[in-house]
């Protein structure tokens, strides 16, 4: 057995099979070294608590860690308390215990641990081989592993435990690096995103600090910089700051929520009850919280900023070049509304609405990151194989069992309701991430681990005794409703309540430099005459493959009454009032867009168009 990761999802996973089994396994993860990438990206930010409770490890006994900071005298920098009426007062470790422990326990279970093969290396691809290539007489295929030293691998079976992911630039630092090429190495490097951040080696103390984000990292960013003495920070979050103990809703996490999330079998659906999840909104626990908001009594004269509601417009260098100056969008008292659990009192220390620039040595965005399997060196060749395999929205669709597999009694998270998260055609299995489809918005998470987990280990048993029987257990491939995506709606042939086709007429190809709908399908409310006014601001967020244009109305309109119309190289939308049809209109684009994959989104007084790139390059301009 090959195992992809070293991580965190890979222990868990490992900690689930037989002392026995763990023989034949190699573990292949650049750093050759467990948890390493996991502990350097928390060390470089500079983390205290982590965002879990103490019963949640990677190890199979929910009372290790427990007993482990009880041995320690509980102290109070081992563990904190968090609400007790949201997490039944389960205490969170804090990372320096928990990676104690976990070394601890690989120092203990040396005999079980050390069994399996650990290189430093990096899988770049994976291929089918049936069985006779090779002279198996097993009944399934095998998979080959190249590696990034030119080494192969067979394995009968894979784990996949790692992820594809890159953090999420923001389009106003993209520009900022392409315009900053004459400027000193250390003003470049002043600007970076979580990833590329180290608070231990960064010359914080008595200097300017700007963070853009409203996470978790966010928060931790900030409140390291202000303990390592900078003499101003600054946190900036364009929505309102929600403070959560947890990630997503409560219900993810057990039976109730997986079952309604696994309800739809069309990917495409599972997808949106992911980003429903969150309401495209980070929030922060209220250790971070706290964190940040105690800072302000432990410096005389100074205390940390948090800004609300307020998005980054641009970055520039100063005139000499040493440091940079940022300058804000208009406040936008739009966007996010605040919601139960949320601080009143925080969120109103905002800057007055007329500050619109700041200057600061070093600018930080914390703006989460993107995971993306089709862009995973590991599994790019098998994508472009026959046989079936989907990704959607980043993350691949897995097997799912079928009627006769699946146990009626069982809960919807156990792993016969599961199945085995598999690659459709290939004996390769998926814990962490890229399970998302599966399990649900907490796959990325110790619990989602576990769930994962214990549905792989309780799969790949069968499936290698079924394949000495000279059985194909990984025949079964996707079902049609995985494959077909979910039922399309002919919006043509309906209209809004005043009468309007959701989809309005395209007008010919001669005409399409003017416009792309026929806009005289549209109506005003009351049946009067309808005033035309075209919108000419707009705001761009640059991040990966998506271009983000952001529009802001006179009057609030309703999302039925918004159209939009996308071609290759053009984007048109309306958005019909009481009495006026607001128009934008791009009639040539900076590059052609992947029309399937763009989209809009409107709420109240904002549209929002989501236009999909063909390539990872910044545009340097909306119009062409």
């Amino acid at each position: 057995m090959l195992v992809i990761g070293s991580g965190r999802a890979s222990l868990t996973f490992l900690s689930h099979i037989p002392d026995r089994a763990l023989k034949g396994v190699t573990v292949v993860d650049p750093t050759g070294l467990w948890l390493e990438t996991w502990g350097q990206r928390h060390a470089r930010m500079g983390t205290r608590f982590l965002r879990q409770a103490v019963t949640q490890t990677p190890f199979l006994d929910a009372c290790g860690l427990e007993s482990f900071i009880a041995s320690r005298g509980d102290r109070d920098e081992d563990s904190i308390a968090p609400p007790s009426e949201l997490e039944g007062g389960v205490r969170r470790p804090s990372f320096a215990v928990f990676s104690k422990f976990c070394a601890s326990r690989f120092k203990a279970r040396a005999d079980r641990f050390g069994r399996a093969r650990v290189l430093a290396d990096e899988v770049t691809r994976l291929e089918i081989v049936p069985p006779e290539d090779v002279g198996d007489r097993g009944g399934g295929p095998l998979l080959r592993a190249t590696l990034k030293s030119g080494k192969t691998l067979l394995a009968r079976q894979v784990v996949h435990a790692g992820r594809w992911h890159a953090p999420l630039e923001p389009g106003w630092m993209l520009e900022a690096r392409l315009n900053a090429a004459s400027v000193p190495a250390a003003t470049r490097d002043a600007l970076a995103v979580l990833a590329d951040v180290d608070v231990r080696a960064a010359d914080v103390e008595g200097r300017d600090v700007l963070v853009v984000g409203g996470g978790e990292g966010a928060f931790t960013l900030a409140a390291s910089a202000w303990e390592r003495g900078a003499a101003r920070v600054t946190l900036v979050s364009r929505d309102v700051v929600r403070r959560r103990e947890r990630e997503f809703p409560i219900e993810f996490y057990g039976n109730k929520g997986v079952g309604a999330f696994r309800a739809a079998a069309a990917p495409e659906i599972r997808l949106e009850k992911l980003r429903e999840a969150t309401g495209g909104r980070a929030s922060v626990s209220q250790h971070a919280w706290s964190r940040l908001v105690e800072a302000e009594a432990r410096r005389d004269g100074a205390a940390p900023r948090v800004v609300e509601r307020r998005e980054v417009e641009r970055a520039e260098p100063t005139e000499d070049g040493a440091r940079w100056r940022v300058v804000f969008a208009p406040p936008n008292a739009a966007v996010g509304s605040g919601a139960p659990g949320d601080d009143p009192s925080f969120g109103a220390r905002d800057w007055a609405a007329g500050e619109s620039t700041t200057e600061a040595d070093f600018v930080w965005a914390a703006c989460g990151d993107v995971v993306d399997a089709s862009r995973d060196p590991a599994l790019q060749h098998l994508l472009e194989s026959p046989g079936g395999a989907r990704v959607v929205g980043g993350l691949p669709v897995l097997v799912e069992p079928n009627a006769s597999e699946k146990n009626p009694s069982k809960a919807a998270a156990s792993p016969s309701s599961l199945g085995a998260l598999r690659w459709p055609g290939a004996p390769l299995y998926f814990v962490g991430a890229y399970a998302a489809l599966s399990i649900g918005p907490v796959a990325s998470s110790p619990a989602g681990h576990a769930m994962a987990a214990r549905a792989v280990a309780a799969a790949v048993k069968p499936h290698a005794m079924a394949c000495r029987r000279k059985e194909n257990p990984y025949a079964p491939g996707l079902s049609p409703e995985q494959m077909q995506g979910p039922p399309r709606v002919d919006d043509d042939a309906r209209v809004d309540e005043s009468g309007v086709p959701l989809v309005l007429r395209r007008v010919p190809k001669a005409l399409r430099d003017q416009r792309l709908m026929d806009d005289r399908q549209l109506a005003a409310r009351d049946g009067g005459e309808l005033t035309k006014v075209e919108l000419s601001k707009y705001q761009i967020i640059e991040e990966d493959f998506v271009i983000e244009v952001r529009m802001k109305l006179p009057e609030a309109v309703e999302k039925e009454r918004v159209r939009v119309a996308f071609a290759e190289q053009s984007v048109e939308v309306w958005a019909t009032g009481r009495d006026v049809a607001y128009r934008f209109f791009v009639p040539k684009l900076y590059k052609p867009v992947i029309v399937e994959r763009c989209r809009y989104e409107s709420k109240g007084k904002r549209i929002s168009v989501f236009l999909h790139k063909y390539e990872d390059q910044p545009w340097r301009f909306l119009k062409g």
